[in-house]
């Protein structure tokens, strides 16, 4: 998963009907302030981290990103609003994206770019 604006729901909403084999990713932006809903978003990530270890969950920051996406095996998918805003009242846009080879190529490198916070290399959550 790959959103600037997660809080607490992205856990308990959705990445906690994934599977213990599954390897979850999760890259944000770092906050720039301390914000409660931030800090409920840490909060929600260390549980799911003391569940899942470092082997099958990361946490990772990325300040120069702006769309959202999921990718699932070998589907991906582009979030017109933040997945914290999937199910209000307003609608919301969930697109599946060719799997091509530069679609995953804009999708790695957002990846590539970022710093792990928790994971293999970083075993410590903040």
């Amino acid at each position: 998963v790959v959103d600037r604006y997660l809080d607490s729901s992205i856990f308990y909403r959705y990445l906690r009907f994934a599977s213990e084999s599954v390897s979850v990713t999760v890259i944000t932006q770092e906050p720039r302030s301390n914000s409660a809903d931030f800090n409920g978003f840490l909060d929600a990530s260390r549980l799911f981290a003391a569940e899942r270890g470092s082997s099958t969950y990361r946490l990772l920051y990325e300040q120069s990103f702006h769309d959202r996406w999921i990718k699932c095996g070998d589907d991906l998918y582009h979030l017109g609003g933040s997945i914290r805003h999937a199910g209000a009242q307003s609608p919301f846009t969930l697109s599946k994206i060719a799997p091509t080879d530069s679609n995953f190529d804009v999708f790695n490198s957002v990846t590539a770019a970022a710093q792990e916070v928790f994971g293999p290399a970083n075993p410590n959550h903040p």
